[in-house]
């Protein structure tokens, strides 16, 4: 995708928030006083982020090759208990704009789902969900998230036809999801509501180019909002895909990156540490979705955990969280997964 396109979503994104009355004078003065404290590297914000990623559960039906629900947790079963959920989302409203409700699982393997939806939309949240389309198998089913209030959702697929969706989306059914989109713009039909904005994503790697344009031709005509396209992470597109990525993604980024590394990140610098935070479902907070696993307490990326006594605000203005402040503005002492961002190495999402 381009940068304009890219530029293009954003507003697209900020304009539906706008007429759908998320954004109040409160959370506008809360996002300047982000912006300054980002641009002056003060370690204690006394701004809150505006936008969380949420992730209900860690667990997903699929088994794409990249997954890190299958290949970075230990416990793939965890889901975000409905009450925690609550006490977070009571606590956070007041300056929240967006909940991006997925890290690392397929959110609807939680079946609080849309009863967490409704609750950060009664919230006045803005409600975004990225899945791989397979559990709304009824109109029923789909009128009830559609009368959850979801602002946003992307389904993710990878072809038009069984054959070649199946190499990206293993397990995965692509008549089903066709199916289950058809019931939810039949749902939004019957309940006359423009919500939730519906995304399809296309996940583009060099054996699936062909479908792209098929795929959107035919989801327009299914009735959706919006077709949009992504790369895949070439580094895992080989041919011969084995079952453990460490040593294929070691290998690559020796091979490709490692010229990058010195370059492409100077001149860089992260505001994510003052805008935005991820809050898996355990409660652990990290700091990127880009890389939200944490497996114990001692993890670089761990700032603590929204679940415990004191919050997560607590989190938020503990020392953990200053200390990676001070780091992100100066550049110094960050951790190994900023000093290789995938983003600042362009792989991942950029073409």
């Amino acid at each position: 995708m381009s940068y304009l396109s890219s530029s293009l979503k954003t507003v697209q994104l900020t304009l539906r928030m706008f007429r759908g009355g998320y954004v109040t004078p409160g959370k506008l003065a809360n996002i300047f006083r982000c912006a300054c404290h980002a641009v002056e590297g003060k370690v204690n914000s006394t701004g809150y982020p505006p936008v969380y990623t949420i992730d209900p559960s860690a667990s997903c039906n699929l088994g794409c090759f990249v997954c890190p629900a299958g290949n970075a947790r230990p416990d793939p079963r965890l889901k975000m208990p409905m009450d925690a959920f609550v006490r977070l989302t009571d606590e956070v409203a007041p300056k929240a704009l967006a909940f991006f409700l997925y890290v690392i699982g397929e959110p609807f393997m939680n079946k609080r789902l849309p009863d967490m939806i409704a609750y950060a939309h009664r919230k006045r949240i803005y409600t975004i969900v990225s899945t791989n389309g397979h559990f709304l198998p009824t109109v029923a089913h789909a009128e009830r998230l559609v009368s959850s209030g979801l602002d946003d959702l992307i389904v993710s697929i990878s072809g038009l036809n069984q054959e070649t969706y199946a190499r990206y989306h293993r397990r995965g059914d692509v008549e089903r999801v066709k199916r289950n989109i058809r019931n939810l713009v039949a749902a939004k039909r019957k309940c006359k509501s423009a919500r939730p904005w519906i995304t399809v994503r296309y996940i583009q790697f060099d054996y699936n180019r062909h479908e792209r344009e098929p795929a959107r031709r035919y989801f327009r005509d299914l009735g959706v909002n919006a077709f949009d396209w992504r790369h895949g992470r070439e580094r895992y597109a080989v041919e011969s895909m084995p079952d453990r990525l460490p040593d294929v993604v070691a290998q690559y980024e020796e091979r490709y990156l490692g010229a990058r590394h010195a370059t492409q990140g100077r001149g860089k610098r992260c505001f994510w540490p003052w805008f935005i935070s991820v809050v898996n479902c355990d409660g652990s907070v990290a700091v990127c979705c880009q890389y939200p696993w944490i497996e114990r307490e001692s993890d670089p990326n761990c700032m603590g955990n929204a679940f415990t006594e004191k919050g997560f605000n607590g989190v938020w203005e503990g020392h953990r969280m200053q200390r990676f402040r001070r780091a992100a503005h100066s550049g110094k002492g960050l951790p190994h997964f900023c000093r290789e961002c995938i983003r600042g190495l362009s792989y991942g999402d950029e073409t």
